[in-house]
């Protein structure tokens, strides 16, 4: 599932990914599912995310792009009009997306569903601290820069978590998943 950027963090994460799992399971079809974007079709971000899938050594004969969709369900209903249900799929999407995304699939008919939440490291906040300061037992709440970035960082994922909770409510009532 594509991500906004161009390609961005979000998206570079989704193709590292799948390019992982591509190389894991080599006999399978990769399907960017990006948004279309009617204004430019050479630069569209997908065709980006596709020369990331090659530059990481995955054949062009087996991907395949998906950019009528607009959203989730949309890009589901699409993509079983491409393969068989009966295949086993794997979605690489937002952590926080996996849930919907696995629920709107089987929806469509889809028996074998995976996902694979695209998480980016964690940089110890220590690492920015003197040897000194990062040996001390107690530190002062001035050493402790992992606290004002783990606040910032927590609310992106409380806002993430919030928004995908607001879909997941809203595929509920039309009846996407």
């Amino acid at each position: 599932m594509g991500a906004g950027g161009t390609p961005g963090s979000e998206s570079l994460l989704r193709c590292y990914y799948s390019a992982e799992a591509a190389h894991e399971f080599p006999a399978t079809k990769i399907i960017i599912a990006f948004p279309a974007d009617t204004a430019d079709f050479e630069n569209r971000k997908y065709i980006m995310m596709i020369n990331e899938l090659m530059q990481r050594g995955i054949d062009s004969s087996r991907i395949f792009s998906e950019v009528q969709g607009h959203n989730t369900y949309t890009q589901a209903v699409n993509i079983r009009q491409m393969i068989s249900p009966d295949n086993t799929i794997l979605i690489i999407t937002s952590p926080v997306h996996t849930y919907r995304s696995i629920k709107t699939f089987e929806k469509q008919g889809f028996k074998n569903v995976r996902a694979q939440g695209t998480t980016e490291g964690y940089t110890e906040a220590d690492l920015f601290l003197s040897k000194a300061d990062r040996d001390k037992k107690i530190k002062s709440p001035d050493a402790n820069p992992g606290l004002r970035c783990d606040i910032w960082r927590f609310l992106q994922y409380e806002i993430a978590v919030l928004r995908e909770w607001t879909a997941i409510a809203w595929y509920k009532l039309k009846g996407y998943m």
